[in-house]
């Protein structure tokens, strides 16, 4: 490897990051994004307060003008680069705008600013995860026990580390002394179920057991322990999973999706199609809920419902080839 070469590109770019004027976006502000124009009003007033940059950048984040929040962003960190949050803020929208290298690059110089920030290292051992340098991210959260030696995200993070690379015995580990040290942890003991269910461990079931009464403010933990028993053929305690999860947030389209599937699963055709009719009144534009409409209908002897439903779902995603191809089928 070029290790010279990389990190030679890695400085000129954090240079050209760091240093570059905000004038050169030559589109300007949008006035158009509500709370834009007062921030940039304070900012004409006070040009050398970082704070106004920072929160219309977040302002700009939050609306997908990415461009304009990355300049605000770094304008912030120019002015006020005492503040941790301008680097954090920065790398989540490089992040929010699938560019993980320029995230990465901003964490490591936010890690070199701050070096007792455990947040950083966090963070930084998160996207070092994302772009699969996992001897990097093991090295950053091992900087972090040193300092830390409970902290349960760093062996959280342990744990994702290791079942990346293979080592299963030690991402469980990982995993097991995460939950020890915050049993409040929701997806260390998730990534604990699916490792002891790939086992064929009877401990899963437990820790998804484990999941879903520690989720006490989303579904999250409830919906793994329902897809593990769909997984592992309960049918009836999957169904009666899903609609528990469903009573506490009605919006949670998988969980529609996979009460529609028990049902088709059960020859239950009619109430699998009510299933799904509600999931495209939720995902609109999911063309799965279509597309098991189509197969439904087909499956009652009504081609041409079914014709109708799957160009319905080709028509939210062109590549959807289950449904292209049940459509041929019956052509």
């Amino acid at each position: 490897m070029r290790i010279h070469s990389i990190f030679m590109l890695l400085f000129l770019a954090s240079i050209w990051m760091f240093c570059s004027s905000p004038d050169r976006n030559s589109a300007g502000p949008s006035p158009a994004i509500p709370g834009v124009q007062q921030l940039t009003q304070r900012i004409a007033r006070d040009s050398l307060n970082p704070v106004w940059y920072a929160e219309r950048g977040k302002l700009y984040a939050i609306n997908e003008a990415y461009d304009l929040a990355i300049q605000d962003l770094q304008q912030a960190i120019r002015l006020g680069s005492d503040q941790v949050d301008y680097y954090h803020e920065l790398a989540n929208v490089f992040l929010d705008n699938y560019r993980s290298r320029e995230a990465l690059e901003v964490m490591e110089k936010a890690a070199e600013r701050f070096p007792d920030s455990i947040g950083t290292e966090l963070k930084l051992g998160e996207i070092q995860f994302t772009l699969k340098q996992y001897d990097g991210s093991i090295q950053t959260v091992n900087r972090i026990l040193q300092r830390q030696p409970y902290n349960a995200e760093a062996f959280f993070m342990l744990g994702m580390n290791f079942k990346e690379m293979g080592d299963t015995a030690r991402a469980i580990n990982g995993f097991q002394t995460a939950v020890e040290q915050d049993p409040h942890l929701i997806d260390g003991w998730i990534e604990l179920g699916k490792l002891m269910q790939a086992r064929q461990n009877p401990l899963a079931e437990q820790y998804f057991i484990n999941a879903a009464k520690m989720d006490t403010l989303n579904a999250d933990g409830m919906y793994a322990l329902a897809h593990y028993y769909h997984q592992e053929g309960s049918l009836e305690q999957a169904k009666s999973t899903y609609q528990q999860m469903l009573i506490r947030d009605p919006s949670y389209e998988n969980a529609m999706l996979a009460i529609g599937l028990i049902y088709l699963e059960q020859d239950s055709l009619d109430m699998a199609f009510r299933r799904m009719d509600a999931f495209t009144q939720i995902a609109i534009t999911d063309p799965r809920g279509y597309y098991y409409k189509g197969y439904i209908e087909e499956k009652k002897g009504h081609p041409k419902e079914a014709k109708h439903w799957y160009q319905q779902a080709l028509a939210f995603d062109p590549e959807f080839s289950r449904a292209q191809d049940r459509l041929k089928g019956l052509e």
